[in-house]
């Protein structure tokens, strides 16, 4: 996919992990500290942004506070968000302020149910991601067929983290059954953001982007995908396992900027 941008669109990354991700071996699954967030992503030029950290929306709600804070919010929209996991994969909340805890154990279609009971979009993420070869199109046309008249909003049919097959994939499936189209780089490092992206036709409010969303007025571009990208992340993970292990970690979702224990994701930014 090109990454030519037509200027009526606003562009998106829909899909970015702050600190507030967790990981049960590393400490911590994204690497990006919310207002680094914030400069790399308006430094890339874009105009807005969800945060979609792993069964919260804390991470979402702390860059927002840092968008306001900085007097960046006229210019810069922050949708709050999530990426909840189900027993059907992951699944990008969009919109929702509230925790929506417990998913982990439910089957999709219930977890597309709470999002949109909390005026969220319920996007499926990723949903070739660990298949290179094509083997679970038909598993996963069955699965949409099976959704008992719920429906996702939309799918996400590019994935930064995916392989191009992968994300060719979800973009059939998504043409084939009319769902909305979103792309997000799936950031775990600073570097990663704003390599995936979702054009939107809309205002720069989050009912405005929402309401697109719906009616379907996207594009979505990235970059090719390469596997120096889960190289890059795995070391970083590493890095910080063996600063947790020495005691100069950092707290996986900060109250307070460390800038210490940002030193080594600061360098990644270079």
């Amino acid at each position: 996919m090109d990454m030519k941008v037509n200027k009526q669109y606003k562009k998106f990354d829909l899909h970015i992990h702050s600190t507030c991700s967790k990981h049960p071996f590393f400490g911590v699954d994204g690497m990006c500290p919310p207002k680094e967030i914030v400069k790399t992503a308006i430094k890339k030029g874009l105009n807005g942004i969800a945060v979609t950290d792993h069964d919260t929306v804390r991470g979402s709600l702390l860059v927002a506070k840092i968008v306001k804070d900085l007097n960046y919010n006229h210019d810069f929209l922050v949708i709050p968000g999530a990426e909840l996991r189900s027993k059907h994969g992951d699944i990008l909340a969009l919109g929702i302020t509230d925790e929506i805890k417990g998913t982990k154990r439910l089957p999709a279609v219930e977890v597309v149910e709470k999002v949109q009971d909390h005026g969220g979009l319920a996007i499926k993420a990723h949903l070739f991601k660990t298949n290179f070869f094509g083997s679970k199109l038909e598993k996963c046309t069955k699965w949409i067929r099976r959704m008992n008249g719920t429906k996702f909003n939309g799918i996400e049919t590019y994935n930064g983290g995916s392989s191009e097959t992968a994300n060719n994939l979800a973009d059939c499936l998504a043409t084939k059954h009319k769902y909305s189209k979103t792309g997000g780089s799936d950031a775990h490092i600073l570097s990663h953001i704003g390599s995936g992206l979702t054009m939107i036709d809309a205002e720069l409010t989050v009912d405005d982007v929402l309401e697109a969303i719906r009616k379907k007025k996207t594009k979505v571009i990235g970059v090719p995908y390469n596997l120096t990208r889960p190289i890059k992340i795995y070391f970083y993970k590493m890095v910080q396992l063996l600063r947790r292990t020495i005691g100069k970690g950092f707290n996986h979702c900060p109250r307070k900027t460390n800038e210490l224990a940002f030193n080594i994701f600061h360098l990644e930014t270079n």
